[in-house]
């Protein structure tokens, strides 16, 4: 472990509560359970009177008086946190005060940043970034995110320059996270990773709330010490070596209620080892929906905070005249929202009757904010650099396949054996769901010589015995990563490999999925994350279809290929069930589903399920040669 580990955050806040305020107080900490404080300076500008106390080994209350901050008064704050390893920081419960009365000055945020690790692919070291909206009830948008790698130290973080922004503003409600790679020719112990950011408050007008500049310090890896101690990570539990299971939140006591599904496939009723192997070698991409099925509404945010005829906070809905579709109505000069959906989904979705109108409703998050319409360009030109270099990988790979009679063998003295467990969750009986849409997020693989696979799938089972849908994130011992959907009809898998397929190898970003039961027809659509692009594909089921989903379900599937004797480690976390839609309502799965059970232990593979603060459906996907 590392003597110390100097993490450091340099931010402003907006005084926009009171007429003038009297007090400050806020929480800064990190979030593994085997990392400790050592030790923190905090220095905060206009304030005369400090104190702060570490509340528990890995946090800090600070309490600030003796000031009277007028309204529209930035207050910059600079943190030092000494930790025992590793970097991650999150500010928490800030507050500002005035007599006996309170007021949360900005929403709990976080961030992190792995350690690097390797891509065969490129050669480059890649830097895993996340931020994290750790508030239970407010969302945000994070803009001007930029980056700075540099191997000198700054004393002053403010006076660091940086590039313009390669990103998209983007939303993040309660519990969801963002992620992205930065990428540096060598590993760059002993450098920096320097970043700036801002929040801005998504329901108070927009403007910014907070400005933040960090410094993180690239440290050599260290092993994860063996612990059954756990953490609070973003509403949920993160467990080393991952022996123990957790399901906690109001109103998830198990219900079995409901016998499981009779058929419940598993890894081997898809593809052998061999034929797996053959189809990477021969792959041929799913091909990304073409700019003419997009459709690209823009509309003023004003507009949208007048029009919006939803309640929830994270949800849309809106009516429009259906000329507005890929039409601008908006001047160049005003901040905008951009909606950039398959022309299809808002089809189904349409609810007006009326042909020259068109009433939608979607989750906050599928809608993007712009200062203006020049930005949103800023922001395509980005995602099609990245779309691009993905499909220059893709190229790379060797063309053609089609499915033929997949038939489920392995080589001649190989033994396939198959480890599995799932988590089961029941619909809840009062809704009829036909929508799910959601993320999988493939996030760390290692090996070191084992023969595998292993599939991390959330599994969504229809009223029909047989038929299943799956979003499954593929790890393979050879490095190779993908997620890909496949539909089982009766308890036959009918789509090929390549189907509905996104390589991720060597990127690992989260992709989002959509999955649509429309009168016998299933409507899939997976999201890149990194480039905006979409995949779609359709099953039409109408000779003897479901009418609705009955079962979410993770599982984490390994096939050893004869025996494990070599270390690996795969990682899908989480795999998220973001809504569900029923009866013309968007739902949060702990409406619409009730946690059922787990399936027992097995080894080299684990689950983990839980409600987060959002009332989501997350599971925790690992496979290694180190579970018992």
């Amino acid at each position: 472990m590392h003597e110390e580990v100097l993490v450091r955050q340099t931010l402003k806040i907006h005084q926009d509560k009171y007429d003038y305020a009297t007090d400050l107080h806020f929480k800064i900490t990190q979030k593994e359970p085997w990392i400790f404080v050592n030790g923190w300076r905090i220095k905060i500008s206009d304030f005369t009177n400090s104190s702060s106390y570490a509340y528990d080994p890995h946090g800090v209350q600070v309490d600030v008086d003796g000031a009277n901050i007028p309204y529209c008064t930035w207050i910059t704050i600079e943190v030092e946190f000494w930790l025992t390893d590793w970097n991650t920081l999150r500010i928490s419960d800030v507050e500002w005060t005035r007599e006996s009365s309170a007021i949360k000055a900005i929403p709990s945020s976080g961030w992190t940043l792995d350690y690097p690790v390797l891509d065969p692919y490129s050669g480059q070291w890649l830097h895993k970034f996340i931020i994290t909206n750790d508030d239970k009830t407010d969302s945000f948008i994070v803009s001007g995110l930029t980056f700075n790698v540099s191997k000198d130290w700054y004393a002053n973080l403010t006076d660091i320059s940086f590039p313009p922004s390669p990103y998209p503003d983007f939303i993040l409600e309660p519990g969801q996270s963002w992620q992205t790679d930065i990428s540096t020719p060598e590993p760059l112990y002993g450098g920096h990773i320097y970043f700036r950011y801002n929040l801005t408050d998504v329901y108070e007008g927009r403007d910014i709330v907070s400005i933040n500049w960090a410094d993180h310090p690239v440290t050599e890896p260290v092993d994860e010490p063996e612990t059954t101690s756990t953490g609070f990570v973003s509403g949920m539990y993160e467990i080393a070596n991952v022996q123990e299971k957790i399901i906690f939140g109001e109103g998830n006591t198990p219900t079995p209620a409901k016998e499981l599904p009779p058929f419940q496939p598993s890894i081997n009723d898809k593809l052998s080892y061999d034929e797996e192997l053959r189809y990477i070698k021969n792959l041929t991409p799913t091909l990304p929906l073409p700019e003419s099925d997009i459709v690209r509404i823009i509309i003023s945010q004003a507009w949208l905070s007048q029009n919006d005829e939803d309640v929830h906070p994270g949800i849309v809905k809106i009516t429009f005249p259906s000329d507005w579709l890929n039409k601008t109505e908006v001047s160049d000069n005003e901040p905008i929202v951009l909606l950039r959906i398959p022309k299809k989904m808002v089809e189904l979705d349409d609810t007006n009757k009326d042909p020259n109108l068109i009433t939608i409703s979607y989750p906050m998050t599928m809608f993007e904010f712009y200062t203006n319409i020049p930005a949103i360009s800023k922001g395509k030109e980005s995602a099609e650099n990245i779309d691009a270099s993905t499909n220059e990988k893709s190229l790379l790979l060797q063309p053609s396949i089609i499915k033929s009679n997949l038939v489920n063998t392995v080589s001649a003295g190989v033994l396939a054996i198959e480890y599995q467990e799932r988590a089961w969750y029941q619909r809840n009986s009062d809704y009829t769901v036909i929508r799910v849409t959601g993320v999988v997020d493939p996030c760390s693989y290692s090996n070191q010589g084992e023969t595998f696979r292993n599939y991390n799938e959330r599994e969504i089972y229809l009223n029909r015995n047989g038929d299943i849908g799956e979003v499954i994130s593929d790890f393979t011992d050879s490095g190779n990563a993908y997620v890909w959907v496949a539909i089982y009809d009766e308890g036959s898998w009918v789509t090929p490999w390549n189907w509905l397929l996104i390589n991720v190898t060597g990127t690992l970003q989260p992709i989002e999925y959509y999955f649509y039961i429309n009168s016998g027809v299933y409507d899939i659509w997976l999201k890149d994350t990194s480039s905006g692009t979409w995949y779609s594909k359709s099953y039409d089921d109408t000779d003897n279809p479901a009418a609705y989903i009955d079962w979410l379900t993770g599982s984490t599937e390994l096939d050893s290929v004869g025996g494990i004797s070599k270390s690996f480690r795969t990682e899908t976390n989480p795999i998220r069930d973001d809504w569900t839609y029923a009866s013309g309502n968007w739902y949060r799965p702990k409406s619409t589903f009730n946690w059922h059970s787990y399936s027992p232990d097995q080894q080299y593979v684990y689950i983990n399920a839980w409600w987060d603060g959002s009332d989501r459906i997350n599971t925790q996907h690992v496979t290694g040669s180190s579970i018992n």
